[in-house]
C-alpha cells in the first residue's frame, strides 16, 4: 500500500520543473542539473511564535543570504534567489495527523511525536535559490532552522522529503556527514516503496530537487529486492549529487570506488563487499507520473545492459553484479558473509511455508508467532526488529512491532508493519504458556558468540 501523501504547504518546487529546458547538453553527456533549487522547511513549535521570533528568522535569512529577494507573502514573478518567511496559524498549516507521523518521522520518540501533534505554532521558510554548486545556500538554510528549532524546542519539517525531524536528527543527518562540499546524499533524501500490484513494488526518491536534480524511480521491484533497491537508488543519487551525468544515450556508470564522500563511499562499498568491480551501469528514461510523486522531474532507472530474458531477470542480474549479493544475502548487510548464519537463514526460509500454513489454519488457543526482519536505521545501517504476526497470506505478513526499536525512530512498539516472507531471518513459535515451541535458532547462535541479539 502506498504511503499517504503529506503536502503541508505550496512551495517554489514547481517552478524548478519548468526550467528543464536549461539542462546542458553536449555530444557526450547530458547534465541533469538545473540552476533553480527550492528549499522548503517549517518549524513546528509548542506555542505560537512571537513577533520577535519571526523577526529573528527574517534577520537570520537576510544574514545567511545577502541580497535575497525576501517576502512575507507568496511572491508573484520573483526571480531566484527569493524566499518566503511567514508564521501562519496552526489551523492553516497543521502538522501531519498522528497516524501519518509513523511514516514521516526521523529521530522522534513517541513522546516527541505527541508534541508535534500538539504543536501550537509554525514558522514557514520556502525558497528558490539560483546556481549553488557548493550547496552553500542550502546548508545555510538548514543550519538556520536547526538553530531555531533547538532554541525553541521545535521540530523541523522538510517539505521536499515529507519528513519531520527532531533537532538532534536534523543535525546528525543534514548538517553532519559532509566531506567538504559533498554531502552524504542518502541522508538528504527519502526513499518510498509501495505496492502497485500484488507482490510488485515501485521505489522512488524524494528530495533530489534541492540539489537541482530529478528524483528517481525503479519500477516492478520484487518483494525480496526492496532493501537492495533502496541501496541502489541511494548509490545512484550519491553519484548524481557528486556530478556524474549520463551520456547522450541515457546511460550512466556509478563507480562506488570513485565516490568522493568518504562516509557514503564506505557505506556502499561495505554493502557490495562481494562485488568484483563495484560498478553499476544504469539507464535513465522519463518516468510515468503517479499520484504522490515528488513535485519534481522524475526519471526511471532500468538495467537493459544486464543479462536476462525480461526486465525482472535483468534487475536480478544487476543486483548480483552491482552489489555482489543475492536478495537473500542482503538480509545480513551489517554482518557480511557468515556461513553459519546463512545456513540458519536457509533453514528458516525452508521451514517458513510450513509455519505460514499452520498460522493460516489457526494456531491453538494462546499460541503466537514472532518473526525477525531487517529495517533501515536512522544512521543508514540496519536494525533487526521482532514483529508479532497478525496476518500471513501469500508471502505477505502483517504484524506489530514487539518492542521499541533503538535506532529506527519512525517505528514504535505496537506499530502496524508489513513484511515479505523472504525478509524473515528468524522466527519463534510460542506455546500457550509462553515457552518457546520452536524457532529462535539465529538468536541462540548469536548469543553463543556473545553478540547482542534482540530477544523476541
Amino acid at each position: 500500500m502506498r504511503r499517504p501523501v503529506v503536502l503541508l504547504f505550496s512551495s517554489f518546487a514547481a517552478a524548478a520543473v519548468a526550467l528543464v529546458a536549461g539542462c546542458h547538453r553536449d555530444e557526450q553527456t547530458v547534465s541533469l542539473k538545473v540552476a533553480a533549487r527550492p528549499l522548503d522547511l517549517a518549524i513546528y513549535l509548542p506555542a505560537p511564535p512571537s513577533g520577535d521570533l519571526v523577526k529573528q528568522v527574517l534577520e537570520g535569512v537576510k544574514t545567511s543570504f545577502p541580497g535575497i529577494d525576501l517576502h512575507a507573502a507568496p511572491p508573484m514573478g520573483s526571480k531566484a534567489p527569493t524566499a518566503l518567511v511567514f508564521a501562519p496559524t496552526i489551523a492553516q498549516f497543521p502538522p501531519p495527523a498522528p497516524d501519518l507521523l509513523t511514516h514521516f518521522t526521523r529521530g522522534l520518540t513517541a513522546a516527541q511525536a505527541g508534541d508535534v501533534s500538539a504543536a501550537k505554532g509554525v514558522v514557514v521558510f520556502s525558497s528558490m535559490f539560483d546556481e549553488d554548486p557548493t550547496f552553500t545556500r542550502m546548508r545555510a538554510g538548514e543550519q538556520l532552522f536547526a538553530d531555531v528549532a533547538t532554541a525553541q524546542k521545535g521540530f523541523v519539517w522538510d517539505q521536499d522529503t515529507r519528513e519531520m525531524f527532531s533537532p538532534e536528527a536534523w543535525k546528525k543527518l543534514r548538517l553532519d556527514g559532509w566531506e567538504g562540499n559533498v554531502p552524504f546524499a542518502r541522508h538528504h533524501i527519502a526513499i518510498h516503496q509501495y505496492e502497485f500490484a500484488h507482490n510488485h513494488f515501485r521505489a522512488i526518491t524524494l528530495g533530489m530537487v534541492k540539489f537541482g536534480l530529478p528524483d528517481l524511480a525503479v519500477d516492478d521491484v520484487l518483494p525480496a529486492q526492496t532493501i537492495a533497491f533502496d541501496w541502489i537508488l541511494g548509490a545512484v543519487a550519491q553519484a548524481m549529487v557528486e556530478g556524474v551525468s549520463p551520456d547522450k544515450k541515457g546511460e550512466m556508470v556509478v563507480d562506488l570506488d570513485g565516490l568522493r564522500n568518504f562516509g557514503a563511499r564506505q557505506y556502499f562499498l561495505d554493502q557490495a563487499a562481494a562485488s568484483p568491480d563495484k560498478k553499476a551501469l544504469v539507464t535513465f528514461h522519463q518516468a510515468r507520473a503517479e499520484a504522490g510523486d515528488p513535485d519534481n522531474r522524475m526519471l526511471t532507472i532500468t538495467f537493459p545492459s544486464y543479462a536476462g530474458g525480461n526486465s525482472a531477470e535483468k534487475q536480478a542480474t544487476a543486483l548480483k553484479t552491482i552489489a555482489g549479493v543475492t536478495p537473500a544475502d542482503k538480509l545480513h548487510p551489517a554482518i557480511g558473509r557468515d556461513e553459519e548464519l546463512e545456513a540458519v537463514l536457509q533453514r528458516v526460509q525452508t521451514r517458513l511455508p510450513v509455519v505460514a500454513d499452520a498460522f493460516q489454519k489457526g494456531l491453538p488457543a494462546g499460541e503466537r508467532i514472532e518473526v525477525k526482519a531487517p529495517f533501515d536505521s536512522d544512521d543508514g545501517l540496519v536494525e533487526w526488529i521482532w514483529v508479532d504476526v497478525t496476518d500471513w497470506k501469500g508471502g505477505i505478513l502483517h504484524g506489530t512491532a514487539h518492542s521499541e526499536p533503538r535506532a529506527v525512530h519512525a517505528i514504535h512498539k505496537g506499530q502496524p508493519l508489513q513484511l515479505q516472507q523472504s525478509q524473515i531471518a528468524d522466527y519463534v513459535w510460542f506455546a500457550a504458556g509462553g515457552a518457546r515451541k520452536e524457532g529462535g535458532e539465529a538468536v541462540d547462535l548469536l548469543k553463543g558468540r556473545h553478540v547482542d541479539a534482540p530477544e523476541p
